[in-house]
């Protein structure tokens, strides 16, 4: 059984997974694992969106998740290495966790920051659960999340 508890009550702490699990606007879902245990070490923070069932979107904190395609429907490699991100032709999504927040950005094409192809990025404020997923072509969704569970590894 999960419970929900309020997002204010935890700051981020990389001793302690997290999922959130957020509805938005359009009834869309997300879910946000933070400090998940990876094959690639060190751990990942992922979204999953239920209007993108095959996206694998993780990465390390302030570090990079490279796809093997534009969608990211597998993840092939995590970097912190700006030049190994900067160099991946294919998708690729950049992840930031901390006490005010999480925030995904995902691109495509060689380059990371303004010189790439930008896809979708997704913002959540701790304090007060908004959210936002803006992708190309100027689509916003607003979303309501909520911690739903957290534990030490």
């Amino acid at each position: 059984m999960l419970v929900a508890v309020p997002l204010i009550a935890f700051a981020s702490d990389q001793n302690a997974e997290e999922l959130f699990l957020c509805r938005g606007d359009d009834d869309s879902t997300i879910a946000i694992e933070t400090w998940k245990p990876s094959e690639f070490e060190p751990p990942v923070h992922c979204v999953q969106v239920s209007f993108l069932p095959d996206m694998t979107a993780c990465a390390p904190n302030g570090g990079w998740g490279l796809g093997i395609d534009d969608n990211l429907t597998k993840l092939i490699e995590v970097t912190n290495d700006w030049s190994t991100a900067h160099k991946h032709e294919t998708g690729k999504v950049a992840a930031s966790v901390g006490t005010r927040g999480v925030r995904f950005v995902a691109f495509h094409g060689v380059g990371i920051g303004s010189n790439v192809n930008y896809q979708w990025k997704f913002v959540m404020a701790r304090n007060s659960g908004k959210a936002k997923w803006h992708s190309q072509g100027d689509k916003e969704i607003a979303y309501d999340c909520e911690l739903r569970s957290i534990w030490k590894q």
